[in-house]
Formats: structure tokens, sequence, C-alpha cells
């Protein structure tokens, strides 16, 4: 549990100089993961993983995202996956920088 905090914490500071408005939004059971592939009307979660945490809205968006070509992509869907199916909770971190409607983008997610 030490070292999970402390990889959170490390990788919180790091990542404070790329993005400015860097949000916790705590820890939460995820509530549903839903995958989407491309869209004709252009929707923000086209190509995207899409997930809602159980009655609560982070950054007071009900949608967090992370769109397919993210370099994270695959990871944090496996994880989000793996808690969901496993019934843990899970701790997301967003990026608030972007105007996503109604979607935050994911930045970071740790298995508690």
């Amino acid at each position: 549990m030490y070292l999970k905090f402390l990889i959170f914490t490390l990788s919180s500071f790091c990542a404070l100089g790329a993005y400015a408005e860097f949000k916790s939004c705590g820890t939460h059971q995820i509530d549903s993961i839903m995958v989407q592939g491309n869209r004709d009307d252009n929707h923000i979660h086209a190509n995207s993983f899409v997930m809602t945490l159980r009655d609560y809205q982070c950054n007071d968006k009900p949608y967090l995202i992370l769109k397919n070509n993210q370099p994270s992509y695959q990871g944090m869907l496996s994880i989000a996956l793996a808690a969901k199916l496993a019934g843990e909770e899970v701790h997301v971190t967003v990026n608030t920088s972007e105007d996503m409607g109604s979607a935050t983008e994911i930045s970071i997610i740790i298995v508690q």
C-alpha cells in the first residue's frame, strides 16, 4: 500500500509541469466501461475508452475518457477492466485543461 502511495505521489509531481490543471478524483468503484470506435457523428467519445464512476462525477462531468491514440490507452483500459471485474476501487486523476464537453481526460488510474 505504501509503495502504491509513493508511486502515485511521485508520478503526480512529475506530471504537474506538463498539465497545469491536474485533479485527483479520489477513490471510487467503476460504474461502467465502454469502448467506442469510429462514429459518423464525430462525437467526443469516438475512438475512446470511456468510463463512469459509481455515484460520482469527476470535475463535474459524468464521463472519464481516454482516446485510443494515447500511449497509455491499452494499459489504462486493462487496469479499469481488471478493477471492474474484481470489484476493486480505483483512484483516478484527470487533466482538466482541455474542454471535452461532458467528459474529462483520464491521466492516471490506480487500483486500490
